[in-house]
């Protein structure tokens, strides 16, 4: 289960060792792709992995897409293979929140980043989140259908799995699991490596989500905070 536990680092933040990735139930650290330049150098020293990158594009602009890819490029020089977890915008103001206007750039600019993948041995989980031209899980997984490549996944936060029904929650699960690569929860990878997730007001986890997920099977990357 360690293996699988990813340590998502704050921006800027110090690199941790190994023994604090250990100590936070980890097998390795998710970083921004911001800070990847600084961050791969050091991993070896450390004794630390690197599990995934966090990165945004802008689905209207090649300079956010091409910054990606050079940090695909830098990962393979340091012979990491880290799971690249992606965000899309968009600077097109007509381009309103999970619309199809903006599909085929969307589908386009993903095509790409995913060419660039294979190249350097990494898969894509395109990530969901308020605030992004992709708000809801099932718009990733439709951009990924889209694209259709064998690498190319989603990623999900069990945040937006928070309300509905039993039913509707393992519907959506359903849709969601065959191109799951990656999972973002709040609580810490220490309950989780036991099986339990914590209900409290601070984390405000959806546990029924989790354990939807894992009566599905799911065995990929679980992106964890440190608490």
């Amino acid at each position: 289960m360690r293996e699988r536990m990813v340590l998502a680092l704050p921006a800027g933040s110090a690199l941790p060792d190994a023994h604090a990735v250990a100590s936070a139930s980890c097998g390795g650290v998710m970083c921004h792709a911001s800070d990847a330049a600084a961050r791969l150098p050091g991993l070896p020293a450390a004794g630390v992995v690197l599990k995934a990158v966090a990165a945004t594009i802008d689905v209207r602009g090649a300079a956010t897409e091409q910054r990606v890819i050079a940090v695909m490029e830098l990962a393979k020089a340091h012979r990491a293979s880290p799971l690249v977890i992606v965000r899309l915008m968009s600077s097109d103001r007509y381009d309103k929140v999970s619309s199809p206007r903006a599909m085929p750039a969307a589908a386009a600019a993903v095509a790409r980043i995913a060419e660039a993948a294979r190249r350097c041995g990494m898969s894509v989980a395109l990530e969901a989140a308020e605030g992004t031209w992709m708000r809801q899980p099932e718009d990733a997984v439709r951009v990924a259908m889209r694209v259709n490549r064998m690498h190319v996944g989603v990623a999900v936060s069990l945040d937006d799995f928070a309300v509905g029904d039993a039913a509707t929650l393992t519907q959506r699960m359903r849709l969601v699991m065959p191109k799951l690569l990656a999972l973002r929860v709040r609580g810490g990878a220490q309950l989780l490596s036991r099986g339990v997730l914590a209900a409290r007001p601070a984390t405000g986890e959806p546990v029924a989500a989790w354990r939807e997920i894992v009566a599905m099977g799911y065995a990929g990357l679980v992106v964890v905070r440190s608490i």
